[in-house]
């Protein structure tokens, strides 16, 4: 069934649209579903242009772009941890538009995915910190690398995921879309390296404010993360640069 496509504007969110994904996750009160929300949401939106004959306009490129801009820049001041990962969601989905034009939809598929899981676990180890501290936020206790090496150690390596470092899933996606862009959309190329850049300025204010300094008097009466949770997110981090290399054979 030929399905329009704008209705991917809510699943792939681009602003206005972009509120409703972030005032849900707000709501979600558990971690758990926060975390299946960053994993499934974009999927419908992918299914929806894949769905589509109609063509989808130039513009909206332009429309990606602002969006993913506006949220990446909004994140550089944000210290509450779901709040942060959700403008970075909206920020990494709104450039899935931009991948369409350079890709086809099997291909973003995979590319959704790849922004989606490291967010997925990102959540998880929110909850993690709501339940030591009652609150995921940056600045508010700080130096839990000392207190809770093992728990510090899956943030930064979580948080590297979701910024698009390299090996991980991210970076190889923003790299072909830059690399395509280049040749045909050059300034559309150069705003996809400045929304890069301001995740990568905003992940390190947020990881400054939970794991650099002295450790707060009361981080160290929370027990850190024990040996078998620590082994399932190692095991989750390494599969994900396993995915992030796969990725490179589709481009």
């Amino acid at each position: 069934m030929d399905m329009p496509w704008w209705p991917a504007l809510l699943f792939l969110p681009l602003f206005p649209f972009s509120i409703v994904f972030v005032l849900l996750i707000k709501k979600l009160p558990q971690s758990w579903l926060r975390s299946l929300a960053f994993l499934l949401w974009a999927q419908p939106g992918v299914w929806l242009l894949g769905s589509t004959a109609a063509p989808i306009p130039d513009w909206i490129l332009y429309w990606a772009l602002a969006t993913a801009f506006l949220y990446a820049y909004r994140a550089l001041v944000i210290r509450e941890l779901n709040l942060w990962l959700s403008y970075i969601a909206v920020s990494a989905w709104s450039i899935l538009w931009i991948v369409l034009s350079v890709s086809d939809v099997t291909k973003l598929m995979l590319f959704a995915l790849g922004f989606s899981l490291p967010m997925s676990l990102m959540a998880l180890l929110g909850g993690e910190l709501e339940r030591r501290f009652q609150a995921a936020y940056g600045g508010l206790y700080g130096g839990i690398a000392r207190s809770h090496p093992r728990l510090s150690a899956m943030l930064v390596f979580t948080l590297l995921a979701v910024i698009a470092t390299p090996l991980f899933p991210g970076f190889f996606t923003m790299m072909s879309s830059i690399m395509a862009e280049m040749l045909t959309a050059p300034p559309i190329a150069l705003g996809l390296l400045l929304v890069w850049l301001l995740w990568s300025w905003s992940g390190i204010l947020l990881l400054q404010g939970l794991v650099m300094g002295p450790a707060h008097a009361e981080s160290a009466m929370s027990a850190d993360l024990d040996g078998l949770k620590a082994a399932i997110y190692t095991a989750l981090l390494i599969a994900m640069v396993l995915f992030g290399l796969q990725l490179t054979e589709v481009f």
